[in-house]
C-alpha cells in the first residue's frame, strides 16, 4: 500500500541524503525499518553497505564512540544477519549475514538448546540478498524470528543470491510492531 511505499521513500531520502550517522547509537535500528515496509532487500543493501563503509580491522575501524559496546554489538548482530529491534522486544529481524556459516553457542545452564546455527551458503558481497529461508527445516516466509527460536537451539538457513527477491515482502510478513 501507499503507507509502505511512503516509508521506503522516506528511508531512501534519509540514507541517500547522507543523514545516517553510523556513530549515533539511537539510529542503529533505522536500516532495519525497511522490513516493516515490505522491502527486506533495502535492509540487506543498506546494512551491507554500512558494514563495508564504516567498519574495518584498523585502529579507527569503529565509527564514533563504541558506547559501552553498542557499536560493536551492532556490527556483530548485523554480521550474523540478526538484529534485536528494541530492548524488551523478543523479535530478531533478519538481514544479510556476512558469513556462510556462524554458530551461537548457548550457555547450557540457561539455554539447554546447545547452539543456534545460521547458514547462508554462498553469502558474499555479490550474494547479499536472501532468496528464501528455513527455520529448523520448515519454510520461513518472513524476515524475522523470535528470541525463543534462537535460545531453543536449531538452525536458520538463508538461501542467498545476487539479486533482490520477493522473500519477506508481503504485508503479512512484516515484523510485529
Amino acid at each position: 500500500g501507499s503507507h509502505r511505499e511512503a516509508l521506503v521513500a522516506k528511508l531512501d531520502a534519509y540514507f541517500d541524503g547522507g543523514h545516517h550517522d553510523m556513530g549515533n547509537a539511537p539510529g542503529f535500528h533505522i536500516p532495519y525499518l525497511y522490513l516493516y515496509a515490505g522491502a527486506p532487500e533495502k535492509t540487506q543493501e543498506r546494512v551491507r553497505d554500512l558494514l563495508a563503509r564504516h567498519f574495518a580491522a584498523t585502529p579507527g575501524g569503529l565509527p564514533g564512540n563504541d558506547d559501552a559496546g553498542a557499536t560493536s554489538a551492532w556490527y556483530v548482530f548485523s554480521a550474523l544477519g540478526l538484529y534485536p529491534i528494541a530492548p524488551g522486544c523478543d523479535v530478531l529481524l533478519l538481514g544479510s549475514p556476512l558469513f556462510p556459516c556462524a554458530e551461537i553457542f548457548l550457555e547450557p545452564n540457561f539455554y539447554p538448546g546447545g547452539s543456534f546455527v545460521i547458514e547462508a551458503p554462498g553469502a558474499s558481497d555479490e550474494n547479499r540478498y536472501v532468496q528464501s529461508a528455513e527455520l529448523n527445516g520448515a519454510p520461513l516466509p518472513r524476515p524475522w524470528i523470535r528470541h525463543a527460536d534462537v535460545v531453543a537451539g536449531g538452525c536458520l538457513v538463508l538461501t542467498m543470491g545476487p539479486a533482490p527477491s520477493t522473500w519477506g515482502s508481503r504485508p503479512e510478513d512484516a515484523p510485529p510492531s
